[in-house]
């Protein structure tokens, strides 16, 4: 780690734009674009080609119902800015795989300044869809509607070099450690919700600076560690910025919902309707597997069974 502390400090300013900076990408794009519309259902527009009357005199006309997905722009690789700021990612593109399979949806993207804002704006019906990698939990469950899974997560233990790893490690194993992490981040409720019932604490540091940062933090401080998605390490971080740090499987944490979803408000019970039956569409033609491995370096779309079955 020492010898790329040059590397690491260039990279992590830049870094540090794209993660904790994101609102000011997301604010310069937002200005180069027409502010949305009220959402609503959007009547008398025409497909390209399609006349304005049948064959029999009467008009015909087809309706689009506007969707307005939103997205923080952050994590990569699920939901980023390109090197040509255009809004990409697994989830982006996911999302945009399944409207293509629903002719009678316009969908729409807008950036999120902050995070926190994607709910609020979901609660106002300024946006009918989160994509940010959201996963479910009680407090969401009540408030929200979540599609099928759309992503199956495996977690890794990323810790300081002081700290001994096997191939896999429990909370008990990493009693007595500094986890680092967001408030908000599930991984870091589960760490809580350990230390509720266990006899040895893992020691929490709040921390709310981008990974990029966060992980500079385990590499430089004994005994530190973070939870982190395994496509997000091995297919950026790591590659990105060198990183030389433990990582094992981590086990027995968060019940057994290790997936992500499109969270949607409430009332909009057909549109989660047609988005599942896209999803199981895409996934069985391989068209999700594809799009997992081009951005994650391997297949983490569920399969079709768990698209059926895991419906909350």
């Amino acid at each position: 780690m020492k010898k790329n502390v040059l590397k690491l400090i260039g990279v992590t300013i830049a870094t540090a734009a794209l993660f904790a900076g994101c609102g000011q990408s997301a604010d310069a794009n937002t200005q180069q674009t027409a502010a949305p519309q009220t959402i609503e259902a959007v009547t008398g527009t025409h497909d390209a080609g399609t006349s304005d009357a049948a064959d029999d005199g009467s008009a015909e006309v087809t309706e689009k119902t506007t969707i307005v997905a939103v997205t923080h722009a952050s994590p990569r690789p699920f939901t980023y800015y390109d090197d040509d700021n255009n809004l990409t990612g697994q989830n982006v593109e996911l999302l945009n795989a399944v409207f293509e399979k629903l002719p009678e949806y316009d969908l729409k993207w807008e950036v999120s300044p902050d995070f926190p804002s994607i709910f609020a704006g979901i609660d106002a019906d300024k946006y009918q869809i989160g994509v940010n990698n959201l996963s479910w939990n009680e407090e969401r469950g009540e408030k929200y509607l979540f599609t099928a899974p759309m992503f199956k997560n495996e977690l890794i233990v990323v810790a300081n070099d002081s700290i001994e790893l096997g191939d896999t490690v429990s909370y008990e194993d990493l009693a007595g450690k500094t986890y680092i992490g967001s408030p908000t981040m599930a991984y870091t409720i589960w760490t809580e919700q350990y230390n509720e019932s266990s006899d040895k604490d893992i020691i929490v540091e709040y921390n709310e600076s981008d990974l990029a940062l966060q992980l500079n933090q385990v590499a430089d401080q004994k005994d530190y560690f973070l939870i982190i998605d395994a496509p997000m390490y091995y297919g950026f971080y790591q590659p990105e910025f060198g990183y030389d740090l433990q990582t094992a499987t981590l086990t027995n944490v968060g019940g057994d919902d290790f997936y992500s979803y499109f969270v949607v408000g409430k009332g909009n019970e057909k549109l989660v309707e047609d988005i599942n039956r896209a999803l199981l569409e895409i996934t069985e033609d391989g068209t999700a597997t594809k799009i997992s491995e081009k951005y994650l370096g391997g297949d983490y779309a569920p399969t079709a069974d768990e698209i059926k079955n895991n419906t909350k």
